[in-house]
């Protein structure tokens, strides 16, 4: 990121936890930096409740976008806690503040340091005046990958305890990712099953993992459809949409009036006429 030969790139991480304590800045938090041509910033947030007053998704994660401005994090992420101890039990070892119902992990950067740590003040102090609790400051590397270790093996981790499991990725707006988990846990337990969720907080875009375990072949395939399309309903009730990422392709296509009128089907068939008349690319994947 440095374009100063002198001034070779620098990384700084920073990880703070929403929980039962209060130790914020001290020892932890040293708020003087030296210089530096680019920087990078990672922040873990540990969530009291999944439907806890602070508006999560809005306030500490939001759209990635340029450098260096607390609106624009280059990365972030939330695994909650179901996920959290999955990732523990597939390491062997604990995570810190596992106990949390949720991690929310945010990440700045930009080319000045200056910048970026102005920055970070910003969004410390705004993560302090909503509930922000502890903290831990990563000096080099190998700290930044232990935050980030997480988030990033959960997949693996619930492959290893339920190597068949159903994904989505439904999208709601940002402050109301916490109604969507609380809804999302109301369906699991209605309907029997292991459900886990992460994602990414700066888009409202949700991982939600249908876990079959143990449940019989016969059962675990009359199940996912209503649990799909519950969690369906709820994240368009939330303003939201039936998926963020993923697509809708064939396994999602039956749902796409879900989301969608019959007016706004059209125009979507009309503008791929456009591009696609003889309906050559991937046909019957999207429009029922």
């Amino acid at each position: 990121m440095s374009t100063c030969p002198s001034c070779p790139p620098v990384s700084r991480y920073a990880g703070y936890y929403i929980m039962g304590f209060w130790k914020l800045v001290s020892a932890a938090h040293p708020r003087r930096h030296t210089s530096a041509s680019a920087a990078i910033r990672s922040a873990r947030f540990q969530l009291r409740e999944s439907g806890s007053s602070i508006r999560q998704g809005k306030l500490a994660a939001p759209e990635t976008g340029g450098q260096g401005t607390p609106e624009s994090p280059a990365r972030d992420g939330r695994p909650e806690r179901d996920s959290t101890l999955a990732v523990e039990r597939l390491l062997g070892r604990e995570a810190p503040f596992h106990d949390a119902a949720a991690h929310l992990l945010i990440q700045l950067d930009g080319n000045v340091r200056e910048a970026v740590d102005a920055d970070y003040e910003v969004v410390s102090d705004l993560c302090l005046k909503h509930g922000a609790q502890d903290g831990l400051v990563a000096q080099d590397r190998q700290t930044r990958d232990r935050l980030w270790e997480v988030r990033r093996k959960i997949i693996e981790s619930l492959k290893h305890e339920s190597p068949i499991n159903h994904m989505e990725d439904v999208v709601v707006p940002r402050a109301d990712i916490p109604a969507l988990l609380r809804g999302i846990k109301e369906i699991a337990r209605q309907h029997s099953v292991r459900i886990v969720s992460f994602g990414h907080a700066g888009d409202g875009n949700v991982h939600v993992n249908v876990l079959k375990d143990a449940i019989p072949a016969d059962l675990w395939a009359a199940t996912v459809p209503p649990v799909q399309e519950e969690i369906y309903r709820l994240a368009l009730s939330l303003g939201g949409t039936i998926t963020g990422e993923h697509g809708i392709g064939a396994t999602r296509r039956r749902y796409l009036p879900m989301a969608i009128d019959d007016a706004q089907l059209r125009i979507q068939r009309q503008i791929r006429s456009v591009f696609d008349p003889n309906c050559i690319l991937n046909p019957g994947k999207i429009f029922p």
